[in-house]
């Protein structure tokens, strides 16, 4: 939603199980990070009650993390300034013996970022957040695109449906 990890979306993203989110809710994907990636690691400046901070987190099935009982590393929240609004996401280390990362591209990735995320990227085209996917390799940038508002498709037609309700007899 553009906000950051601030308090209110870090305890959703703890909460395993939030009936607070929507049916449509598309959510962070952190079971499929789990199962996909060794870590996730999470930077994130927010604004709170009018103070900027940044919150620091690792998401891991790692067995130093489940020997503690626990999937996410809480590194820290702590004031930050000068820093732009923004949660940086970075994944390492592939598990499981596939090579579909060595395989797609950064706009193929982007190409099903969209299609995943359609009905929120569409509903927030006119305010969309910097969206960036950069792929690396010995930790240098290879590849690099940005997912922006004319990527996302505009309404091109409408048209007026009739709906027959009926209701269950008593």
């Amino acid at each position: 939603n553009g906000v950051g990890f601030d308090d209110i979306n870090f305890e959703r993203f703890i909460q395993l199980k939030d009936d607070r989110k929507s049916t449509k809710n598309r959510g962070s994907g952190r079971i499929q990070l789990l199962h996909t990636f060794d870590v996730t690691e999470y930077n994130s400046v927010f604004v709170q009650e009018g103070i900027q901070y940044k919150r620091s987190f690792i998401l891991s099935k790692a067995s130093d993390f489940i020997q503690n009982n626990a999937i996410i590393r809480y590194i820290g929240t702590e004031k930050s300034e000068n820093e732009p609004i923004k949660t940086l996401m970075s994944c390492s280390g592939v598990l499981g013996k596939t090579n579909v990362f060595d395989q797609i591209t950064a706009a193929e990735f982007k190409k099903t970022f969209i299609s995943h995320y359609l009905p929120l990227l569409c509903s927030i085209r006119a305010n969309l957040p910097k969206i960036t996917i950069e792929c690396y390799w010995n930790e240098e940038c290879v590849e690099k695109e940005e997912v922006l508002a004319q990527d996302i498709p505009v309404e091109d037609k409408t048209s007026d449906v009739t709906i027959n309700y009926s209701r269950f007899n008593s």
